[in-house]
């Protein structure tokens, strides 16, 4: 019998911004409002539609049309005087400015293909796959040579992926006690973010990052003015012909698997065993197929959303670790912007 529960993130503050970016036009208004300078213009102080667009460089035509895009999903407040000011909740939300330009990067970026695309996407994922850039973004033959034309590239989507992860990482620390381990294989792991974040929480927790060489050395740049540099080491590796560096009490998939096809799965499990030692634990963090009859998704949820047909059951990891041998295996869904998986497994401690 497998432990599997529905959690609450407790962590879900930074979820506040999805509110201003549901719907497509409202959405493209606040994006160019946070790259014209509208949004810091008004964070400093409150001023009129003229002043505004003088300031911006602007039509007051054009700007108060903006205007009223962003107050209607409430970013912000004025018109009745047209002396316009950011609400006190966007102002709040800006906190997460970081995520929310990510979202709507990814977005900007993605949407065209949906449009151009959209027969391919709801009749076959293949020709999808085969004219959608979006998988030209994510082009991983790219991360193999180092230099600055990969790195330039690589960069846009590292750049983007760790932004989620910034603020996704928080549930496992939310929900699960890792005080105990001390050296962790983050595999896959980006340009380290989940890593800083686990090793910010637990000092004592050494970190290992496998992925492809460009995606390394984005995190070495990324993790070296940070207080945890010493903590946080790289390998460039690629784990589908090489074998994991090392032995740890911790390993983690977070946002891996769906990447790969059914067969992979069966790999990067037997990685992963191969790096524990007796008595470690395994962590999958796993984006999971929705509902989406129950909740439609938004215009902000279309990066994710793009790689709808990618997620899993989370029955098919459950299955693949039992095979392996793991035990205590525990499954819980977690609901952030997106239903995810998060399970947890033990190597057992004698083989």
């Amino acid at each position: 019998m497998i432990d599997s529960t529905i959690i609450e993130s407790a962590s879900r503050n930074h979820l506040v911004i999805d509110r201003y970016i549901a719907d497509f036009i409202p959405a493209q208004a606040l994006w160019h409002a946070l790259s014209n300078g509208l949004v810091d213009q008004l964070a400093n102080q409150s001023t009129s539609t003229e002043q505004l667009a003088a300031q911006i460089g602007a039509e007051p035509e054009s700007t108060e049309l903006q205007l009223s895009l962003l107050a209607s999903t409430g970013v912000v407040d004025g018109e009745e005087n047209n002396i316009w000011h950011l609400t006190e909740h966007f102002t709040q939300a800006l906190t997460f400015r970081d995520l929310l330009e990510a979202k709507l990067a990814f977005a900007t970026l993605l949407a065209p293909d949906l449009l151009t695309g959209g027969k391919d996407f709801f009749s076959s994922l293949h020709r999808f796959m085969s004219s959608a850039r979006t998988f030209d973004l994510f082009d991983y033959q790219r991360c193999f040579e180092v230099n600055e034309e990969n790195l330039t590239a690589t960069d846009r989507w590292v750049t983007l992926t760790a932004a989620y992860t910034r603020y996704e990482a928080v549930t496992l620390t939310d929900y699960l006690d890792l005080s105990d381990h001390r050296q962790l294989l983050d595999i896959g792991g980006n340009n380290g973010e989940l890593a800083l974040h686990l090793c910010h929480h637990l000092p004592e927790l050494r970190a290992t990052v496998a992925d492809l060489p460009v995606v390394c050395e984005l995190g070495r740049r990324r993790v070296a003015a940070t207080s945890k540099a010493a903590a946080i080491h790289f390998v460039d590796t690629d784990l589908r012909h090489e074998q994991p560096p090392g032995h740890y009490d911790l390993v983690i998939l977070k946002s891996l698997l769906h990447d790969w096809p059914d067969e992979a799965i069966e790999h990067f499990i037997d990685r992963a065993w191969q790096a524990l030692e007796p008595g470690g634990q395994l962590i999958i963090f796993e984006r999971i197929k929705a509902n989406h009859s129950i909740s439609p998704p938004r215009y902000g949820d279309l990066p994710i959303f793009v790689f709808a047909q990618f997620y899993r059951d989370p029955n098919l990891y459950i299955n693949r670790l039992q095979q392996f041998g793991f035990i205590n295996i525990e499954q819980r869904k977690v609901n952030l912007d997106w239903p995810f998986t998060l399970i947890t497994a033990r190597k057992p401690a004698l083989l």
